[in-house]
């Protein structure tokens, strides 16, 4: 049911877009995004990298916006949750965009 909700609602926001700011425009792509179907999928890490991908583009244009800039370093942080870095070696996991610099 929350699923339907969020993907009926970013339907909802991309059909309003044009009344929105060019940064909320950009979030509004990068939630269009994350959530391209209403139904469940057996495979999330999809859509978080596409998410990850749109708000990555979002920081590019819109570095100085804090709320952009921390919802680009959780859609980083959710690529690989809580596997991160190598506990032993202290590395990043070879999926994960931990070495990404967001300021």
């Amino acid at each position: 049911m929350a699923l339907e909700a969020t993907y009926s609602a970013s339907r909802q926001a991309l059909k309003l877009m044009r009344n929105a700011s060019p940064a909320e425009q950009a979030l509004i792509r990068a939630i269009v995004a994350q959530y391209p179907q209403s139904t469940p999928t057996d495979d999330y890490s999809i859509w978080n990298r596409a998410y990850a991908d749109a708000m990555e583009t979002a920081y590019k244009q819109f570095s100085e916006d804090l709320d952009i800039v921390v919802l680009y370093a959780d859609a980083l942080m959710n690529l690989t949750p809580w596997a991160m870095w190598d506990p032993y070696s202290g590395k990043p996991r070879p999926k994960a965009r931990t070495l990404m610099h967001v300021t």
